[in-house]
């Protein structure tokens, strides 16, 4: 749950609110003002920074502490902002890693049907996979995981050493399944 904590200082007809948004994961947020005045907002060379509107913010936020400040001509009690609105997001970062995480199940599927020595253990392989549709299936994507790999610096080493070493024996496994057909 996202927290505020909000200060005022009140010098010459203004009041300056600088306050500070903690959040345990990505989100988007959105803080009012809790007063009936105009909102100065933060402006960069002359323009009103994105998010801001005439009664608060919205912002996207990682999970840390984030810095909000604006002016205002109110005398503002109690707490001037506050938090009506908060909604997770995945950054850049988590839809990375969760692509990664994808890319290594990938991998750790296609390792027992690579490392398969006897019948029984590629049956059992091929049937993990959802049979040879989902054999060909999942080739398919390391093939593509690693045209991938090699393009991107994102992978960690050792998967990307995982995903060049791992060959499933597509061919052979098929051949294997239509013996056991007939």
């Amino acid at each position: 749950m996202p927290t505020v904590t909000v200060e005022t200082v009140r010098v010459d007809g203004v009041t300056f609110v600088e306050a500070i948004l903690e959040l345990e994961r990505p989100s988007r947020v959105r803080l009012q003002a809790c007063f009936d005045d105009a909102i100065w907002p933060p402006r960069t060379n002359g323009s009103v920074v994105d998010g801001w509107d005439s009664t608060g913010v919205t912002i996207e936020a990682d999970a840390r502490s984030t810095a909000i400040g604006f002016a205002t001509p109110a005398i503002t009690h109690g707490k001037p902002i506050e938090i009506v609105r908060s909604e997770p997001y995945e950054t850049g970062r988590t839809k990375t890693q969760a692509w990664i995480d994808q890319i290594e199940a990938r991998v750790e599927s296609a390792e027992p049907l690579a490392s398969a020595a006897t019948v029984p253990e590629a049956a059992d392989a091929v049937a993990a996979v959802g049979g040879l549709v989902g054999v060909e299936t999942l080739a398919s994507a390391i093939d593509r995981d690693r045209r991938v790999a090699m393009q991107v610096s994102v992978i960690p080493e050792e998967l990307s050493q995982r995903l060049e070493r791992v060959e499933i024996p597509t061919g052979t496994l098929t051949t294997l399944a239509e013996g056991k057909r007939q």
